[in-house]
């Protein structure tokens, strides 16, 4: 199963994405802007990245994760995770997944956020790790 995540860094607001399983599309992603990798306030960089299931419930602020995937081997950083979220202001560096895109107050956001990450992680029942490619286009 080859896993890709196309993204547009033409904003300097938010990086948003599309999350392919194959040539299938079964999220929209989300992510901070390129800000040259630095750890809470950057997207990641371009790459092809090992995740492994968390198998932990986290909490990240007021937000509780019961289950997800870490992405690791990212250069200088850590605890990067897909999860819920429909602002860049609910990630510090990780990837919101969700159904759609909406635009709030002229902002790139999430839409369905609980639904579409419930949906994404249906799709790793019974797996522990998979790889990704992240490409970004511009």
């Amino acid at each position: 199963m080859q896993a890709t995540i196309l993204r547009s860094r033409l904003s300097d607001f938010a990086t948003p994405g599309i999350f392919l399983l194959g040539e299938k599309a079964i999220a929209a992603t989300l992510e901070l802007p390129w800000k040259h990798n630095e750890r809470s306030i950057s997207c990641i960089p371009d790459g092809v990245y090992s995740c492994r299931r968390s198998g932990r419930r986290v909490t990240l602020g007021g937000l509780v994760i019961p289950d997800s995937f870490e992405v690791l081997s990212v250069p200088n950083r850590s605890g990067i995770l897909f999860h819920v979220g429909n602002s860049v202001k609910d990630s510090r560096g990780c990837i919101l997944i969700g159904s759609s895109f909406r635009v709030v107050n002229g902002e790139q956001w999430i839409a369905e956020s609980r639904r579409g990450f419930d949906y994404w992680l249906k799709q790793f029942e019974g797996i522990d790790s998979f790889t990704i490619r992240i490409l970004s286009t511009s």
